[in-house]
């Protein structure tokens, strides 16, 4: 076989064996990992009446789905009020990662960051 012949037969199976670029994820692929991801390591706890609140939850778009088994509003049950009470959470949202509080609103980068969860 010539040089020619061996060096197109190499580039063809280079081709082959998965060389192709991945297509990027799209915003609401990219929102429903990251939420995936941060249930299995996150909580959130705030209140049905806190504008912040609601604001983290727009934030996080489609991943929320993904996170509202892991909300406690200590606003809501009396068994969650004293979740937040035992936890002796006072500001909201506060989020539990890690055994770690982080109080307030949280960017997507911060979550990002605390939870080694990626955006």
């Amino acid at each position: 076989m010539d040089t020619i012949k061996r060096v197109g037969l190499a580039f063809l199976l280079t081709l082959g064996c998965g060389a192709t670029q991945e297509k990027p994820l799209s915003k609401s692929e990219r929102e429903i990992q990251f939420g995936q991801c941060l249930a299995e390591k996150a909580v959130m706890y705030g209140a049905s009446w806190c504008m912040p609140c609601k604001e983290q939850k727009k934030t996080l778009g489609e991943g929320w789905n993904y996170l509202k088994h892991k909300y406690v509003d200590c606003d809501g049950t009396e068994v969650e009020e004293q979740l937040c009470d035992d936890k002796d959470i006072k500001y909201f949202p506060t989020w539990e990662i890690d055994e770690t509080f982080y109080e307030g609103y949280q960017t997507i980068e911060e979550l990002s960051q605390f939870s080694g969860c990626k955006y």
